[in-house]
C-alpha cells in the first residue's frame, strides 16, 4: 500500500487526483496498482479527490481509468491570485504548468483558461495574458483545453493544472457517442467491483455502446467478453468503440432481448450491467418488469458462484422486484455513485445456487 506522509514533510511531486464520491478507494488502490506503490497520500479535507505526492516518472497517471483527471499541483503562500503574477510566483506558477504540458506529452494547445471564483475578472484576464506570453498558448476564456484552476488553501492559494488535454473520463477508444452511455470511470468502477480475472467469462447484458465492454477488455484479458442489447444501432456504436481501443477482435456483440439472449445455461462468470433507469433509456412504469427479467436471466446464464453488479438510477423500481431477487442472488456489497447531483446504486450479488 502506499504510505501516508506528513503533510508537513512532503517529498516529491505533488498531484491532485479528482475522482467522482463513491469510487475513492478504487481509485486510490488503482494509483497505487499503476505507479508501483510509489505514490503517497497526503490528508484531503475533500470527498471528490486524493492528494498525491510522486517520486519519479509520472507517465502512469495517464493510464488511470477510475480517476476523471489528474493535475500538477502547488501551493503559495499569497494573500490573492493576483499576487502570482509577480516575483518569484510568477516562474513558480510557469514551472508548474510547463511540467503539467510536458507530462501530457505531444499537444497542440488550442487555449488556456482558468477554473477559479472571479475567473471572468480583470485581475484573471491580466493574469492569463501574462501566462500566455510566456507559455506561447492564448488566452481563451471560455474553452480553452489547457485547464489551470486557482482556489483558496489553508496557506494561500493553490494553482493546479490538469494533465492532458481533456478529463482522463473522456475516452480516447469513443468513437460512436450515446446520450445515455454510461461515464466511462463509473464503467471502469464497475469492472473492479467485478473482481477481473483472466479466466472470465463475462457478459455485459444490455451493452448499449459498450463502456462496459470496452473497460472490462482495457482491465485484464478474459476468456470470453459479451455485449448483448436489442438495438442493432448500439451494437453498431459499440463495434465501433470497441474498434477505436483496438480490441474488436475480443468482443462478440448479441442482438436479443434482455428476456431471451440465447446465451446458455451457465456458461458465464460475471454478469454487468448499467440498467436503463428512464430518462435516456427505458420507462420508469416498465423498469420493475424490465428489472426481472434482467435478474432472471443473469441468474439463468451465470455459473455456481457467479458474480453480478448492476448499476440503477432507478432505486424505486429495483426495490420493487427484491422479493424475485432474494431467492436468486445475496447481496454483498452496496455502494452509491455520485456524479453531478445524480445518485446511482451500484449493488454487488453472488449467483445463490
Amino acid at each position: 500500500m502506499g504510505k501516508l506522509r506528513s503533510p508537513n514533510h512532503p517529498t516529491g511531486t505533488q498531484f491532485v487526483a479528482s475522482v467522482l464520491p463513491g469510487v475513492e478507494d478504487l481509485a486510490k488502490d488503482e494509483i497505487i496498482r499503476r505507479t508501483k506503490g510509489r505514490a503517497g497520500f497526503l490528508p484531503s479535507k475533500r470527498q471528490d479527490e486524493h492528494r498525491v505526492i510522486l517520486d519519479g516518472d509520472a507517465g502512469s497517471f495517464l493510464q488511470l481509468r477510475i480517476v476523471q483527471a489528474v493535475h500538477r499541483a502547488g501551493s503559495f503562500e499569497v494573500k490573492g491570485p493576483g499576487s502570482l503574477m509577480s516575483e518569484p510566483m510568477f516562474p513558480r506558477v510557469v514551472r508548474l504548468i510547463r511540467s503539467a504540458i510536458e507530462l501530457t506529452g505531444d499537444a497542440a494547445w488550442d487555449g488556456l483558461r482558468f477554473d477559479a471564483a472571479g475567473s471572468d475578472s480583470e485581475t484573471f484576464r491580466q493574469f492569463g495574458q501574462k501566462l500566455a506570453a510566456e507559455l506561447g498558448i492564448p488566452f481563451r476564456s471560455s474553452d480553452g483545453d489547457l485547464l489551470i484552476t486557482v482556489r483558496p488553501a489553508e496557506n494561500g492559494w493553490e494553482v493546479m493544472c490538469r494533465i492532458g488535454r481533456r478529463p482522463l473520463s473522456t475516452r480516447p477508444w469513443r468513437k460512436a457517442d450515446f446520450r445515455g452511455a454510461l461515464n466511462a470511470t463509473l464503467a471502469a468502477a464497475m469492472v473492479e467491483l467485478s473482481k477481473p480475472d483472466q479466466q472470465d467469462r463475462f457478459c455485459n447484458l444490455m451493452c448499449g455502446s459498450g463502456t462496459i465492454v470496452v473497460e472490462r477488455l482495457l482491465r485484464r484479458g478474459a476468456k470470453r467478453v459479451v455485449g448483448v442489447d436489442i438495438s442493432s444501432g448500439l451494437l453498431a456504436k459499440a463495434q465501433a468503440n470497441a474498434d477505436g481501443a483496438g480490441l474488436g477482435d475480443r468482443v462478440e456483440l448479441v442482438e436479443a432481448a434482455v428476456a431471451d439472449p440465447k446465451l446458455a445455461d451457465g456458461s458465464f462468470d460475471v454478469v454487468c450491467a448499467d440498467l436503463p433507469w428512464g430518462e435516456a433509456v427505458g420507462k420508469r412504469g416498465t423498469n420493475a418488469n424490465l428489472y426481472e427479467q434482467f435478474f432472471r436471466t443473469s441468474h439463468r446464464i451465470l455459473g455456481s458462484g457467479g458474480r453480478l453488479v448492476a448499476l440503477t438510477l432507478d432505486t424505486v423500481s429495483l426495490d420493487q422486484v427484491a422479493e424475485e431477487i432474494t431467492p436468486l442472488f445475496k447481496t454483498v456489497g452496496m455502494r452509491v455513485f455520485n456524479q453531478r447531483g445524480y445518485r446511482s446504486r451500484c449493488t454487488l450479488y453472488e449467483r445463490i445456487s
